[in-house]
């Protein structure tokens, strides 16, 4: 919230491929307020359970100051039990 100079937000998460399918990386409009376009680029490795997340905003076009979510992640229960969602960078 109440972000400053925001310019990039590479994550990962990590969770359990036994109990949660990651189904989709959805972007967040923190970084292009102002519409400009940015670079977007999830990668979900699903027999690990992590998603690596590449979003920047395109070279020259500066930092902005925004607040709200940066991604959604869609999951899928598929197994029996509990897990945690981790964004361990």
């Amino acid at each position: 919230n109440q972000g400053t100079d925001l310019f990039a937000a590479p994550m990962t998460a990590k969770y359990d491929p036994k109990v949660l399918r990651l189904e989709e990386v959805i972007r967040g409009n923190v970084l292009s307020p102002d519409g400009q376009a940015i670079n977007f680029k999830p990668v979900i490795s699903a027999d690990r359970g992590e998603a690596r997340i590449e979003m920047s905003r395109l070279a020259g076009s500066g930092g902005v100051a925004s607040s709200g979510p940066l991604v959604l992640l869609r999951f899928k229960a598929i197994g029996k039990g509990s897990t945690q969602v981790t964004m361990p960078d």
